[in-house]
């Protein structure tokens, strides 16, 4: 308890520290209990003697019978133990405690008052209390959270002293602890404390102070040395520590989120008191960012007052559905497999295959084998999609038969393109007998470039100076039948 090596030799020998108010400087002790300690001296020599006093009856002298402690011919090589005990016929408060150190003198012939040639005289504060029960423990004072200012919305580490109130060694106990009224996990404490009054700081765990308001902490110790407690008044603290400055609370919004490809999303942080700077992953200082691409991202929002939050979000983009062709194969008698190829990223399809049989399904589409029942020109179109685009490709398919004026390869004559390869405009034309209902013009990938589907006429001239080089398919639907040409464009 007391605790003062290696002082300077105080002015005529003697020092009085029973006013001084350092806990290293005084000590409680229990009646009928015994404690340990050291004296040292720096003399190289082993001719200094020791003699301790207590003045039990507090009448202000120290009697024979008060002598506490006695040490003979101590030196800078050897540490002197010395024993206190504490006699029940002790009176209860405060009183004095004299060390004294003589040189050249048995400890027995050290009186303590008289003056002497060479030595040093210390007198300490003590109390002195009644015996306490033997197995008794208690949470004296909270330890952290401290004075020292701290920010709201941050967890802050809960400790406190626990104390031995008991004439026992304390060697172990059980620290309950609650926040707000909500139990927590208890915490076990191992550490020895030998003497009545002895202290030592338990870590209860970690919590969380969302605003300023004070949050409630109860923390009460059971079963020291593993008995119930012999005086459960002095087991209970109960304090009400509070964040003292305005904290930051960031959530991102929107948090982990999907785009589409080619899209961007807007990252928003909030708006916060006191001043906020962010600061964002990608280097960013605005509240707000702009983001398009995959990847995590990461703010930290701090405040005039020091006091910061982080948050993190991840962003993915969905792919948009994509196709290369599709494969035909003619199986003949106007059966016809159908292979996709290079389809990926499709949540669900429609194939139509022109002669009113639709399709639909969900997730890549399959094979599919197709018989038409009348001979004719059929554009077969396979739409796929996912929650971003769609994507439609149409290949067109000839199934030999009778039409409306004879055959298929009759009603190819009636259709003239002209000029063929052109690079400024085409001119379509259809025979006295025909009427042209529609025309397409497709690629070799089947996209759609041009559409006319109120033709109504026998002739149509369509501008292509806008068309890449290559070869188009011309689909033309007639009163009498669907027909293909090849259009060639130089430009």
């Amino acid at each position: 308890m007391i605790n003062n090596p290696n002082n300077a030799c105080p002015s005529g020998g003697y020092q009085d520290y029973t006013s001084s108010t350092a806990p290293n400087m005084t000590a409680t002790l229990v009646m009928g209990s015994t404690y340990t300690g050291n004296v040292t001296t720096n003399y190289t020599w082993g001719n200094e003697s020791v003699k301790v006093w207590i003045d039990f009856n507090q009448n202000g002298t120290f009697e024979a019978s008060e002598v506490v402690a006695t040490l003979d011919n101590i030196s800078s090589t050897s540490v002197g133990s010395i024993s206190v005990s504490i006699p029940f016929t002790a009176l209860p408060g405060v009183t004095r405690m004299r060390i004294r150190l003589v040189y050249t003198s048995t400890a027995s012939g050290i009186d303590p008052c008289n003056s002497v040639t060479w030595g040093e005289c210390h007198d300490y504060k003590v109390t002195i209390i009644p015996p306490a029960p033997p197995d008794n423990a208690g949470v004296g004072s909270l330890s952290t959270p401290d004075a020292t200012p701290f920010c709201s919305n941050s967890f802050q580490q809960v400790s406190v002293n626990v104390v031995n109130y008991g004439a026992n060694a304390l060697n172990s106990a059980t620290v309950n602890w609650s926040v707000d009224g909500v139990l927590q996990s208890p915490v076990s404490f191992t550490t020895t404390l030998p003497y009545y009054m002895d202290s030592a700081t338990v870590v209860l765990g970690t919590v969380l102070f969302p605003t300023t308001a004070p949050v409630e902490i109860k923390a009460w110790t059971t079963m020291p040395n593993g008995v119930p407690d012999s005086d459960n008044s002095d087991d209970t603290l109960n304090v009400s520590p509070a964040a003292v400055l305005q904290g930051v609370d960031v959530n991102i919004i929107p948090q982990d989120t999907t785009i589409c490809q080619g899209n961007s999303i807007t990252l928003d942080a909030g708006t916060h008191p006191d001043n906020p700077i962010y600061i964002w992953s990608n280097g960013t200082i605005n509240q707000t960012i702009d983001v398009s691409e995959p990847g995590s991202y990461s703010v930290k929002v701090q405040n005039n007052m020091g006091c910061f939050d982080r948050d993190t979000v991840y962003v993915s983009v969905h792919p948009n559905p994509v196709i290369n062709s599709i494969a035909i194969i003619d199986n003949s008698g106007g059966s016809f497999t159908f292979n996709v190829i290079g389809a990926n990223n499709v949540d669900s399809f429609e194939w139509n295959f022109d002669d009113g049989t639709i399709i639909k399904g969900a997730g890549l589409p399959g094979q599919q084998i197709h018989s038409f029942t009348q001979g004719g020109l059929y554009n077969v179109t396979l739409r796929i999609w996912n929650m971003c685009n769609e994507i439609t490709t149409t290949r067109l398919v000839e199934v030999q038969g009778p039409t409306g004026i004879g055959s298929l390869s009759g009603l190819q004559k009636e259709i003239r393109l002209f000029p063929n390869p052109t690079k400024n405009k085409v001119t379509i034309s259809s025979g006295s007998n025909l009427t042209m209902k529609t025309v397409g013009i497709f690629n070799l990938v089947g996209q759609n470039i041009y559409k006319n589907e109120q033709v109504n006429a026998g002739k149509l001239d369509v501008d292509v100076t806008a068309f890449a080089s290559g070869i188009y398919n011309v689909i033309i639907e007639t009163d009498k039948g669907k027909i293909t040409k090849k259009l060639e464009v130089i430009q």
